[in-house]
């Protein structure tokens, strides 16, 4: 058997800064993604599992030539339905440039795994930008779609649902960065679209903190060539503040998560003021047309 193995990164705060022996500013993957996670490396190899190799004592293997004290990862087991399929997938280097990975959990009452894998395999031959897996990490199967628009890819996400009879859908946006080393780079492969982003933060420093909103907003203005809407809120729970952004290309908002841009870990303003940012990404939700039906639209480099 082989599998496949998409490994999720997160930045480790620093209590003494910056640890520079560690490269910040060096892409912790060869994915940033938006949300939760700050990367995802699925340049691992592709593991080809011996009868008498244990799939654990695999992922133990591959953790350990990737522990460095600079980050913490979490191994997600892939098995794919086409092997050469999958290589093919992840070996492709340019164009559609955003990769929408969900994680669906199937609701087992009345969709049977035979269906499931059926209907994964019809998937797979209707859209050359889409692979699939089965998976034994809490969820059922994971399904990768690539494209170069971002309110499609939701559209994307919310078919997933009715099609695998989903109990619960968990989507993860990201977005190579080779794409992220321009702005031109990323208005030449990355449809534009006004949206609306949210920034939820952990405050480490609130002095550092308005240094970096007033910083953010000349930011934006200078990409868009006017004065941004944006809010700021003080909120309880795990974030302390809530920055709103309206009405914004995406091209402008993706041209902040380039290594040492203002919206990653290795900008000095964020390092300094935050613990951590997690993104969202909002497009409007139009509204319920007379058959009741209703076109969603929402999802979450910190």
């Amino acid at each position: 058997m082989s599998i496949r193995v998409l490994q999720w990164i997160n930045n480790f705060y620093c209590d003494n800064g910056t640890k520079k022996e560690h490269g910040r500013e060096v892409p912790l993957g060869e994915f940033c993604a938006l949300g939760y996670f700050d990367a995802l490396s699925v340049e691992l190899p592709f593991v080809h599992l011996q009868k008498e190799i244990k799939t654990w004592d695999t992922l133990s293997e591959l953790s350990a030539k990737k522990l460095d004290g600079a980050c913490s990862r979490r191994n997600i087991v892939c098995i794919p339905q086409d092997k050469e399929r999958d290589i093919k997938f992840w070996n492709h280097k340019g164009t559609p440039p955003l990769y929408f990975i969900s994680m669906l959990r199937i609701n087992k009452e009345y969709y049977s795994p035979s269906q499931m894998l059926q209907d994964m395999k019809n998937l797979e031959e209707a859209d050359p930008d889409a692979v699939t897996y089965c998976t034994y990490n809490h969820s059922e199967a994971i399904i990768v779609k690539r494209t170069d628009c971002y309110s499609s890819g939701i559209n994307h996400i919310l078919s997933l649902r009715d099609r695998f009879s989903a109990f619960k859908v968990y989507t993860i946006l990201v977005i190579r960065e080779s794409i992220l080393e321009s702005r031109d780079h990323i208005t030449r492969t990355v449809a534009e679209e006004q949206i609306d982003c949210r920034l939820h933060c952990a405050v480490k420093d609130y002095r550092e903190a308005e240094l970096f909103y007033k910083s953010l907003k000349e930011t934006l203005a200078d990409y868009e060539g006017h004065k941004i809407n944006s809010r700021r809120y003080d909120t309880l729970g795990s974030f302390d503040w809530r920055i709103e952004i309206d009405q914004i290309s995406i091209h402008t908002m993706l041209s902040c998560y380039k290594m040492g841009n203002i919206l990653t870990h290795s900008h000095p303003l964020f390092e300094n003021a935050f613990f951590n940012i997690e993104t969202e990404i909002l497009v409007p939700v139009k509204e319920a047309e007379e058959d009741g039906s209703v076109d969603h639209g929402k999802m979450g480099r910190d």
